[in-house]
């Protein structure tokens, strides 16, 4: 069994048991999020004798969920809320000022080191053997990790030779392009993509969590996800991969796991102020309209990414792997900067 997966479970009842323990039967709790972690606490509480659960959500787009309702903020006198459970393990205290901020003081409660373990609680759909077979499955190259900043259009991915291209999300929107390998964290990438994501036919490597929704195929492998990690060793399976906030740390950690010489960022230009398309590389991104990113919003997400990002370059170079921005825009991060154009060939 996976150490982080065990770790997981058992963090969370080791919290939420003796919490629990405090409360009636009948107490009014509300679940603040709607991810894996948060239907995993409704889980938990259910199977605890209570039946008085509710989400919590900042904007719902949706009433029930898991058979129990789904509430606003606005609507926590009305429902009569008693406790408020953090239904986010990355970033709870970020939950609590918000909360704050709205003037709520219903007592609030989360799991402490949270970040450190997978995200998926639920079940673990990771394969041991699938993902020891990646270690070191193409030593001594260089590999690519590609974001989907704007900047990508000024150093195409479908130019690169002689290197393994890693890239997720909404890269499927380059006509002329099929990476190596294809990543996905976020439910909402599915819901964008789901057909073209399904249709495509390299190796894909998905966060556990997606499981529910993505089901299995031959080339399908999932792994524990993270926020964080306190470790510089890199095993799947055992440690989870951490994100950072960023699908680009992810694909870094795999990068070292699978024997890369070193590893070149491009297309991440660490920015999402603005329109969609000044913060992707096509003008229609996603599927639905969206309003500009709040500035303040804008930069804490930027903040949160580089971070992310740095420490996954640490890690890297602390397995001896040297890491390196090809993006050509000033992106903050503070890598070593390299020209582009030495890993391509004009078309």
């Amino acid at each position: 069994m996976s150490k982080v997966y065990t770790d997981t479970v058992e963090a969370i009842d080791n919290w939420l048991l003796p919490l629990s323990a405090n409360f009636a039967k009948s107490t009014i709790i509300a679940i603040f999020g709607a991810g894996p972690y948060a239907r995993h606490l409704v889980a938990r509480l259910k199977m605890q004798g209570f039946s008085r659960l509710y989400f919590l959500l900042s904007q719902p787009r949706t009433s029930q969920l898991d058979g129990y309702p789904v509430i606003s903020s606005s609507q926590l006198s009305a429902y009569g809320i008693e406790v408020i459970l953090a239904g986010s393990m990355a970033e709870p205290v970020a939950q609590q000022q918000a909360l704050n901020s709205m003037g709520i003081t219903v007592p609030f409660y989360y799991l402490e080191g949270g970040h450190l373990l997978c995200s998926e609680p639920r079940s673990n759909p990771c394969n041991a053997a699938q993902l020891s077979a990646l270690k070191d499955k193409h030593k001594g190259q260089t590999f690519f990790i590609i974001g989907n900043g704007p900047s990508l259009n000024q150093t195409p991915p479908e130019h690169i030779q002689n290197a393994i291209c890693m890239a997720g999300n909404g890269i499927l929107l380059r006509p002329n392009f099929i990476p190596d390998y294809y990543f996905l964290l976020e439910e909402r990438a599915l819901n964008h993509w789901q057909e073209r994501i399904r249709a495509l036919n390299v190796p894909k490597m998905l966060a556990s969590h997606l499981h529910f929704q993505h089901g299995d195929a031959d080339n399908l492998t999932y792994f524990p996800a993270c926020f964080q990690s306190d470790s510089d060793t890199v095993d799947p399976y055992q440690y989870g991969i951490p994100s950072g906030g960023t699908i680009i740390s992810s694909m870094m950690y795999f990068a070292v796991y699978m024997g890369a010489k070193q590893v070149v960022i491009i297309g991440v230009d660490n920015n999402y102020r603005g329109a969609q398309q000044q913060t992707h590389f096509a003008p229609g991104y996603y599927t639905e309209q969206r309003q500009p990113m709040a500035e303040e919003k804008a930069l804490i997400l930027a903040e949160r990414q580089k971070q992310g990002i740095l420490r996954a370059a640490r890690m890297a170079e602390v397995n001896n792997v040297a890491v390196y921005d090809a993006t050509p825009v000033q992106n903050n991060l503070g890598i070593n900067k390299i020209d582009f154009s030495q890993f391509s060939v004009a078309h």
